[in-house]
């Protein structure tokens, strides 16, 4: 059980009608509200191993951890809203032919398939009608790996909850800051998430897992303001016309927003000026909004109703998941960690190694080939033999030379780059690269750490397309699930 702390909670307040539930991979957090007020709130620092990168790798123990709080918080039966941190949402907003009503969910479904780099049947896709012009339809939807989020059902089913509706957290946070246009920093221990909101919908949904657990708030800082500035760049290079401006708020949020020097350290790094959360809602003026911004947005969609549905932006901030099924592992835990552990030390080993051997040997080679082909050259000179075809052979292999040592240095950034983005539980066997475009295989523990990865690859914003092309889960002999085998193209 992890370590309980109490914040702001008053004796007596037993007037409780909706639990907002928000988990990450260090902490869960709860806030109580009625109607529109706030009333009570409390954090669970969660043991390490749980949750990590978005995926629960111990269902049994968060459910465990969860119902214990919410039971000693008196929370226990109550209608609870829930999300999770970590998990990576694919935004798009697409524009659709004007179809009957009735065929425009096969139709976002099938244009999802066509720019989302997962199978469609490995995602949850909840979407909403922005504008209907009759002759076309603007669609804003979300591709989410159902694997995640099935887990999440798991342990809220272990923890006694019975309603299973799971929020996404940017569409929680944009609803939490409101307005039309801003910039959202979630800062975690484990995570960073930038947000992006033009026209009151999230447009833009990057997340990234910190690479050493031993970042310094500083470090921290100086990374979220690279992403926030590189965030906003990307935007403003599509919409010239529609820049966000320097004027934009960015509002800081998550855990490390109520840390002493960090909200000071991002307004020095911003030009854009940091923003403070304002609500319909009301809550104590001891109550750290910023760092329950999460809570806060699921708060006031519980509060809004179906009110909020008659403004087409708020539509897209409403979106839901309801998973449709509950898809347990059937591998014990213990199998699962040493077969990660087996992957994760040698695979990436071998395959560094691989690649350097690769570029160290054709150069040792070409070398080796244009040596020879230069002496016979200096030979027939002596003997006034022709030598045009020697010359130009060994003018191309001076060419493919200098081509390789240019490119073994961008060859060592991709690997660096394919590297970095594996998730937990993920480790690659190969790579080809062919001018610009990427063939990437490997093992993973479960389809989710796959699906995850080609995700994470299409954040990086280096390639047009991620697909996956290939993706096959062994079965042991004993049934269960053995270790998921992938290829992703990568398409520049």
């Amino acid at each position: 059980m992890g370590q309980l702390d109490h914040i702001g909670l008053r004796p007596g307040d037993a007037v409780m009608k909706t639990v907002s539930l928000h988990i990450e991979a260090s902490c869960v957090r709860a806030v109580v509200s009625n109607g529109k007020r706030i009333s009570r709130w409390a954090s669970l620092t969660l043991e390490p191993g749980i949750v990590r990168d978005g995926m629960i790798l111990d269902t049994v123990r968060l459910g465990a951890s969860i119902g214990a709080f919410l039971e000693q918080e008196g929370m226990a039966g109550l209608r609870v809203i829930s999300s999770l941190g970590g998990v990576r949402c694919m935004p798009r907003t697409m524009t659709l032919p004007g179809i009957k009503t009735s065929l425009l969910d096969d139709a976002v479904r099938y244009q999802a398939e066509r720019e989302m780099p997962i199978p469609i049947e490995g995602l949850y896709l909840p979407w909403a009608l922005l504008q209907d012009t009759g002759s076309d339809r603007q669609v804003f939807a979300i591709g989410v790996a159902k694997g995640l989020l099935d887990e999440a059902v798991v342990a809220l089913d272990l923890a006694g909850i019975k309603n299973k509706t799971i929020d996404l957290k940017a569409l929680a946070l944009a609803r939490a800051v409101g307005g039309t246009e801003a910039v959202i920093v979630d800062i975690e221990a484990d995570q960073l998430d930038v947000i992006l909101m033009a026209d009151g919908v999230p447009l833009i949904m990057r997340t990234v897992h910190w690479e050493t657990e031993e970042l310094t708030p500083e470090a921290m800082v100086k990374q979220a303001a690279s992403e926030v500035n590189r965030t906003i760049d990307y935007y403003n290079s599509g919409e010239p016309e529609f820049p966000i401006a320097e004027t934009t708020p960015v509002f800081l949020t998550g855990g490390l927003a109520s840390h002493p020097v960090v909200p000071k350290l991002l307004g020095e790094a911003l030009a854009n000026p940091l923003g403070e959360i304002e609500s319909a809602l009301r809550w104590p003026a001891e109550f750290p909004a910023a760092e329950y911004a999460v809570n806060v947005g699921m708060a006031v969609k519980v509060s809004s109703g179906k009110r909020g549905k008659k403004h087409t932006a708020s539509k897209a901030l409403n979106l839901t998941v309801e998973p449709d099924g509950i898809q347990r592992r059937r591998f014990s835990p213990r199998v699962a960690i040493l077969v990660t552990l087996a992957v994760l030390v040698t695979a990436p080993l071998y395959l560094s190694y691989q690649a350097n051997q690769s570029v160290s040997d054709t150069l040792v080679d070409l070398e080796v080939r244009l040596a020879a082909v230069q002496a016979q050259v200096r030979e027939a000179r002596s003997s006034i033999a022709p030598v045009g075809e020697l010359v130009e052979e060994a003018e191309s292999l001076e060419r493919d030379a200098k081509i390789i040592l240019e490119t073994s240095s961008s060859y060592a950034d991709a690997l660096a780059m394919f590297s970095q983005s594996l998730p937990t539980g993920a480790a690659l066997t190969s790579i080809d690269l062919a001018h610009g475009d990427a063939s990437i295989s490997g093992s993973a523990i479960d389809r989710v750490a796959s699906i995850e990865y080609a995700a994470r690859l299409e954040e990086t914003d280096s390639f047009s397309k991620v697909h996956i092309a290939a993706l096959t889960v062994a079965v042991e002999e004993d049934g269960s699930m053995g270790l998921a085998q992938f290829r992703i193209l990568a398409e520049r």
